[in-house]
């Protein structure tokens, strides 16, 4: 146990959870607040029309680009970006199963009629330096509470090597050329059978050139259909 949770007890009883909507006390999101959150319009990610669970266009689809981008709620919302603000910079852990809660609509949706057991859910990773600072990985967090409540194993696939500054905090000619992130995954020794579908989880998707790197990275490694899943669009 780390100091960061041997310090939580205390710090809950000083700031007690309080609402991301309406700030009243008891929890991180009210049931309320958590129904005035508007579902994310299922649409091609590469080019925003609507499709059929993020399904990628036809025409849209190649190198680096999901099949499926599937995305629950729009970061421009106040109430999903506090939430995913506060479990990133202010290191509320529980935040990230409310996230995938948020999440497992769509997902559910999208796996409708397919075996569990043909898919596995992937976390994109933080760089190990960035973990230690903020004393977790809110993706591996947000898989794992998914995966509790679908029943999709998770493989932590992907390992992140190389370091850099994070993506929405740079210009966004920067972003969109993917410049900052390439070459910064490798797949890791954990190994899974060949024909699995891969449902690649983060927070946020913005540009897309994180989830980008991550496709090529694990298409590379054998994986001809890459899907993803995110809390949240900022795009």
């Amino acid at each position: 146990m780390d100091i960061k949770e041997k310090a939580e007890p205390l710090l809950r009883f000083f700031w007690p959870a309080s609402c991301a909507g309406c700030d009243c006390l008891g929890e991180y999101l009210c049931a309320l607040c958590r129904a005035k959150i508007l579902p994310f319009r299922p649409s091609c990610f590469y080019c925003g029309r609507a499709s059929v669970h993020g399904t990628t266009c036809f025409s849209c689809r190649g190198d680096g680009r999901a099949e499926r981008v599937i995305v629950a709620a729009h970061y421009a919302d106040p109430v999903v970006r506090a939430l995913v603000r506060e479990l990133k910079f202010g290191s509320v852990k529980d935040i990230a199963d409310i996230l995938a809660g948020i999440m497992l609509p769509p997902i559910l949706s999208a796996i409708a009629g397919l075996s569990r057991d043909a898919l596995f859910l992937c976390p994109i990773p933080l760089h190990p330096r960035r973990k230690r600072v903020r004393g977790f990985d809110q993706a591996r967090l947000m898989a794992d509470a998914l995966s509790e409540a679908l029943g999709i194993k998770t493989v932590p696939l992907l390992r992140r090597d190389r370091y850099s500054p994070p993506q929405a905090r740079l210009p966004a000619e920067t972003r969109f050329r993917g410049a900052n992130i390439a070459g910064s995954f490798s797949i890791s020794d954990n190994t899974v059978p060949a024909g699995k579908i891969p449902i690649l989880v983060d927070d946020v998707i913005t540009s897309g050139a994180t989830l980008s790197e991550a496709v090529k990275v694990v298409r590379a490694a054998g994986f001809a259909e890459v899907w993803s899943a995110f809390a949240a669009s900022g795009n």
